[in-house]
């Protein structure tokens, strides 16, 4: 019966929470390993922007919308120019190093969705985008089944080439 009650109450299970752990195959250094890449491509992001002209203004970048509070990797501004008003962006990055591209682009555009949701609630001068390397982009977001899901949830897109940064 106890088992019945945690199944049909999901909020009083931790299990149902809890990240998913690498494979037993790939080893115990695997999840720093992945760490380490996702920080790695967090400094090229931002190497690119501040290369480009870009001022980071949040990192990361606080979202607060009433019961909702999340984290987008990085705020930035260009300087405004004397005929026209400043840009203002938001990046989300994200390094497409799990299970598959397809897992991590599931978890990507939910992420990318409610932070844009959340920022036009709250920020609506800031635009967000999703940072990718140029290989993945190459590699997976050139599919036609991906710019198709990609165009219909209007997913602003922010190509970094990894080995320049």
């Amino acid at each position: 019966m106890p088992a019945k009650d945690t199944y049909s109450n999901p909020c009083r299970s931790r299990k149902i929470f809890t990240p998913p752990q690498p494979s037993p195959y790939q080893g115990p250094g695997v999840r720093n390993s992945q760490m380490m890449r996702g920080l790695l491509y967090h400094n090229a992001v931002k190497n690119a922007l501040l290369k480009d002209g870009w001022r980071i203004t949040a990192d990361p970048y606080f979202i607060k919308y009433e019961d909702a509070e999340l984290y987008a990797d990085i705020a930035a501004e260009k300087p405004i120019a004397a005929e026209r008003q400043g840009q203002k962006i938001v990046v989300e990055i994200k390094s497409f190093i799990g299970r598959s591209l397809m897992y991590d682009f599931h978890g990507a555009l939910g992420q990318y969705i409610v932070c844009r949701n959340l920022i036009q609630l709250t920020d609506p001068e800031y635009r967000l985008y999703l940072a990718i390397d140029d290989i993945v982009y190459q590699d997976f977001f050139k599919r036609k089944s991906i710019q198709v899901i990609s165009n219909e949830n209007q997913v602003w897109l922010m190509v970094v080439e990894m080995a320049k940064e």
